[in-house]
């Protein structure tokens, strides 16, 4: 069965990568009724929401304060590597933002700043516009 399981979720690991996103993936699979697994944080300001999704991943890189500081969404996809441990930031053509690969993972928070704020500057504005990031780690199960 996990042979199996694993097919599967390469399977779908390749069809998104065919698509773009994660949100292509999403709608492609609803033609067929099937759901795309998510882990998704709700939640007050300030109530952990970080924290759980950097204990998911095992890293820490997500902005933190004592104001809002996530003010879009964050599509973060895990993925298997034999090599080095990295993330990469899909490029956003409409930011004039090109693709970046990081391998120092402090600096991630600065990165997911820099997004945020070409989508709404420095006020307390929000954005329904994701940032796409692919982290790589010898730990995620392919």
């Amino acid at each position: 069965m996990t042979s199996k399981l694993n097919i599967l979720v390469q399977s779908l690991a390749e069809l998104q990568d065919s698509l773009g996103n994660q949100e292509e993936l999403g709608r492609f699979l609803d033609q067929f009724g099937m759901k795309y697994p998510r882990v998704i944080a709700i939640g007050n300001q300030s109530s952990g929401k970080s924290s759980i999704l950097e204990s998911i991943v095992g890293k820490t890189f997500l902005p933190c304060g004592p104001d809002m500081v996530t003010k879009c969404p964050l599509f973060v996809r895990l993925r298997q590597t034999k090599d080095q441990e990295m993330a990469v930031f899909a490029a956003e053509e409409k930011y004039g933002i090109e693709r970046k690969e990081i391998f120092n993972f402090s600096l991630m928070e600065k990165e997911i700043i820099r997004r945020t704020e070409k989508r709404v500057g420095i006020t307390r504005n929000i954005s329904h516009e994701p940032i796409h990031i692919d982290i790589y780690s010898l730990r995620f199960p392919d």
